[in-house]
């Protein structure tokens, strides 16, 4: 396959990503910096990981990196953009400003990179303290994963999610990287050549990819500009009891201004074939049923449209509380409650109740985490997980000072966002505001809202409906938490 081919194929999966829309949102602070993070990286995951059960956050070096690895199953040697800018080995172009250029260095500087840009370059600028790498298509055209001037990425001082209504994908016009806007703020913020900028580079991945995915040639084949998304009976953090059907929904939109033939299959099974009109959308489900053999999840049938697989969660199998357990545990808690108890002995009560036992809520969290000290901080690293000993939901948990190796190989180990609906009656979030988990809180879903503590020593309150909602927005700006399910026991 050509360079111009390979070219077409990348630049394709990129317009896969802007597609998702609000779907997909910006994140700065994605990767482990200074040891404040987000539990929401996932930089291998398809632009179908993004749909509206779930979103899917990218900064803009994951989205480069997810761009390549999408394409052509290519790993860039670095996931952050200064790094990305000074160990992939084909960089093409590369400046250190000392400050003293003068204005005709700097104009051949702009036409000596015009004249080396081909689609599919990463251009890279960093400042002292940040930087920004984005990813060329024609004269016309770049993309990136930015906040572009409006609200975005998570607010650590306010402990909020700012989701932007465009998403975090954006389409803009290079001119802006050459062009000086002194009084256009949005523009200004690319200009290659502004105030405190200290190093230009063009890096040029294509050189060293191998062939296309099978999935990146139906994007730019008989899957062309088909928007797919899949949803669960079972999203995010629920759990399917052994033996339970979980139902998988599959919308096609047609974008194309033309009519498409379409062809869905299911794990093999005959296929279904429609005809969708210009911006048509066809619905398709599939049912399975949870496997009784121990696992803790049910891997997701295999779904194809037109030649692409489109991505589909996992679901997690395991036992839940029945709905007459949900009531005696409530019960119980709203006894404890009556009699003064604090929100950790109303919810270890209310289990005891229940015959299930539960450990002392911050040796609990001491025995989920492993402390270390590193130069940057104390951080914690979760612990091998083992849902039916350690009580907590697989894959669950986050907070700024949370790291996990596996996050690196394993996208699943981390969630991308948990919702109210992702929670089930009974289910526990614990919460530290400190190294030495003395600073823990704890709350319980009751089905409706939240029950417990939401700050470290606040008296119990319930939240329900939008303030429920802004509260586990507050997670991932927690020191830790993790999302217990007691019934697993």
């Amino acid at each position: 396959m050509t360079r111009e081919e390979k070219a077409r194929v990348l630049l394709a999966t990129a317009k896969a990503f802007v597609a998702r829309g609000p779907a997909l949102q910006y994140d700065q602070l994605s990767m482990d910096r200074d040891v404040q993070i987000t539990p929401r990286r996932r930089y291998t995951m398809p632009p179908e990981a993004a749909t509206s059960q779930q979103r899917l956050y990218l900064d803009c070096a994951t989205f480069i990196c997810a761009a390549y690895y999408n394409a052509f199953g290519y790993r860039l040697e670095a996931d952050v953009t200064w790094n990305i800018r000074d160990l992939v080995e084909d960089c093409v172009f590369c400046h250190h400003f000392t400050g003293e250029e003068s204005p005709q260095v700097i104009e051949a500087l702009k036409s000596h990179i015009r004249g080396i840009l081909q689609p599919g370059d990463a251009v890279v600028y960093s400042k002292a303290t940040n930087g920004h790498i984005m990813l060329y298509a024609d004269e016309n055209t770049y993309y990136h994963c930015s906040q572009a001037g409006i609200p975005g990425s998570y607010d650590y001082q306010n402990r909020r999610d700012l989701v932007s209504e465009k998403g975090g994908m954006h389409v803009h016009d290079p001119r802006w990287w050459f062009e000086e806007c002194p009084h256009d703020p949005v523009m200004r913020k690319y200009y290659l050549f502004g105030e405190g900028v200290e190093k230009i580079a063009v890096v040029r991945p294509l050189n060293k990819v191998g062939e296309p995915t099978p999935n990146a040639l139906a994007r730019v084949g008989d899957a062309r500009e088909l928007h797919c998304q899949v949803t669960l009976s079972h999203s995010g953090g629920q759990t399917a009891q052994p033996g339970e059907k979980v139902e998988y929904t599959l919308a096609v939109r047609n974008d194309r201004p033309e009519a498409a033939a379409v062809t869905v299959t299911f794990d093999g099974q005959p296929a279904q074939k429609v005809s969708l009109g210009a911006g048509e959308t066809g619905l398709f489900r599939y049912t399975c049923i949870a496997p009784a053999d121990g696992a803790l999840w049910m891997e997701p049938p295999c779904i194809t449209v037109n030649g692409l697989q489109v991505y589909a969660p996992r679901v997690l199998v395991g036992k839940n509380l029945t709905a007459e357990q949900t009531q005696a545990l409530l019960s119980a808690m709203q006894h404890a409650v009556s009699r003064g108890r604090t929100t950790e002995s109303a919810i270890r009560e209310a289990y005891a109740a229940l015959g299930i036992t539960l450990p002392d809520f911050r040796l609990w969290l001491r025995d989920l985490f492993h402390r270390y000290d590193s130069t940057a901080g104390a951080v914690f690293v979760r612990r091998g997980q083992q849902p039916r000993e350690d009580l907590a939901v697989y894959g669950w948990f986050g907070g700024t000072h949370v790291l996990t190796p596996e996050v690196c190989y394993d996208p699943f180990i981390r969630t991308i966002q948990l919702r109210m609906e992702d929670l089930q009656p009974g289910d526990i979030l614990l919460c530290s505001d400190d190294y030495t988990n003395r600073r823990i809180y704890a709350a319980l879903y009751t089905g409706s809202g939240l029950w417990g503590s939401f700050e470290a020593s606040q008296p119990p309150a319930v939240l329900t409906g939008e303030a429920a909602v802004r509260w586990l927005d507050t997670l991932p700006g927690r020191y830790a938490w993790i999302l217990l399910r007691p019934a697993q026991k």
